[in-house]
């Protein structure tokens, strides 16, 4: 069993889910890295090894508004690291746009990525 705790943080390919990943690794975290585009995980990946060189990491893409998504995450979690301690829940999205040109396709995606 692995000595270090686990956690898996969405939105890990930038922004506020990349600072958490880099600030879980250097708090002594192992990761799953999840985002919707690898390239941007394999960013935060170089950046939270840079930082924490012992922690290893696991990268997960996938979009979380396929309801299947987040078992297959923690499924993944579980085979690589043996154990899940904490989940930064940090993917986001919001189409800026005047409220009332918003569609329902706009409003269905904010709501399935966020929830």
């Amino acid at each position: 069993m692995n000595a270090r705790p686990v956690a898996i943080v969405t939105g890990a390919g930038s922004g506020i889910g990349r600072a958490v990943a880099v600030l879980l690794g250097e708090a002594g975290y192992d990761l799953t890295l999840v985002s919707r585009r690898s390239a941007t995980l394999d960013e935060t990946l170089r950046i939270v090894t840079d930082g924490a060189a012992d922690a290893t990491c696991l990268i997960e893409p996938a979009d979380l508004t396929d309801p299947r998504a987040p078992g297959r995450v923690a499924a993944a979690t579980l085979k690589r690291f043996g154990r899940i301690d904490a989940v930064a829940n940090v993917a986001g999205y919001a189409d800026f746009v005047a409220i009332g040109d918003i569609t329902p396709d706009d409003w269905r995606a904010t709501v399935d990525t966020n929830l």
